[in-house]
């Protein structure tokens, strides 16, 4: 069975659909799995072991424009293989048109919950006119497990005696051989690039007593950052007098491959929390106002912390200390 997935949103997003992934090709082994994603969420796609095609299309986020290289891309896809199935992984209006461009026999896709008569609209036509079925995913449960239940829904559709496996672990794939075999005893990677206007961030005064403390404690720190953070590690070395070991790469899979070095990973909410969490570190993510049971990293080896008031700037060292010796 040929099958084709399409996620259209970020890095997270991608590593956390890597569980129904798993979880389709365990209860379908002979399926070909291929994905159209875009250009944000692509590495979580790109050594997946149980993935063998991976499609690209330049989808901007936060635009309705469609991508750029639509008809280029589906041409490609079309000329090359004819789908069993079309399953689209996240309730988009875009990757519902996305999907009606593939050749295939039949399209699957999570129900889009909205107030746009337009996309009401979009998702009637489908529903009657393009015979797709939609999935009506639960509220309040974490992606993963509204993506088990999606699995769930599909392998029913199929009439495919199965239960759909629900993974440990949302994996993140550096390469194709990857292996986590040299892990430093005691460190700790600490990745200060976020958004600061939307309070994913680790402000300089958190950054600060956080080494000055992991560093007193005899840890081996690691400090993950954006060029535009270079003052802010140049500051914090010269005030303490330390060298840290510093991880600056553009190139992800280089980035997830330093992290896999250490036995530990604090961060805020966002795509390298997934990857830290994926290449099987012990991760201490720091939410602001963001839903914890929903969007945590999928592993046990995780703790995820929130103020009362749901500001980041209220978490302090000791808060993030205390996580560490708790997981």
């Amino acid at each position: 069975m040929n099958i084709l997935l399409i996620r259209m949103d970020l890095l997270g997003d991608g590593i956390v659909s890597g569980t129904f992934i798993d979880s389709l090709k365990t209860s379908i082994p002979s399926s070909r799995i291929d994905v159209l994603c875009n250009t944000s969420n692509v590495s979580a796609f790109t050594f997946h072991p149980n993935i063998n095609n991976v499609y690209k299309l330049n989808h901007q986020q936060k635009t309705k424009q469609l991508a750029s290289d639509l008809d280029d891309v589906v041409s490609r896809i079309n000329s090359t293989v004819s789908y069993d199935l079309v399953i689209v992984l996240n309730g988009c209006v875009r990757s519902y048109r996305y999907a009606m461009r593939i050749n295939a026999k039949k399209i699957i896709a999570r129900n889009l919950f909205t107030k746009s008569i337009r996309s009401k609209c979009l998702m009637l036509i489908m529903k009657y006119w393009k015979n797709v079925s939609f999935f009506v995913e639960p509220f309040g449960v974490h992606e993963v497990v509204r993506l088990n239940k999606y699995c769930q829904f599909v392998l029913d559709y199929l009439k495919i005696s199965a239960n759909a496996h629900l993974p440990q672990r949302a994996n993140f794939y550096p390469d194709v051989n990857f292996s986590r075999d040299s892990i430093t005893p005691k460190s700790i990677a600490i990745n200060i690039s976020g958004k600061k206007d939307e309070s994913r961030y680790i402000n300089d005064n958190l950054l600060y007593a956080l080494v000055n403390e992991l560093t007193k404690l005899n840890f081996f720190v690691s400090v993950v950052f954006l060029n535009e953070d270079s003052e802010r590690i140049r500051m914090v070395q010269n005030s303490l007098q330390i060298q840290l070991n510093l991880i600056n790469d553009s190139n992800i899979f280089n980035v997830a491959k330093q992290l896999a070095n250490h036995e530990y990973y604090i961060g805020v909410d966002g795509g390298l929390a997934h990857v830290a969490a994926g290449v099987g570190m012990k991760c201490i993510i720091l939410f602001d106002n963001q839903d914890i049971n929903l969007w945590h990293p999928w592993t046990d080896c995780q703790i995820s912390l929130r103020s009362e008031r749901k500001n980041i700037y209220d978490l302090s060292y000791s808060d993030i200390i205390g996580a560490i010796s708790g997981i």
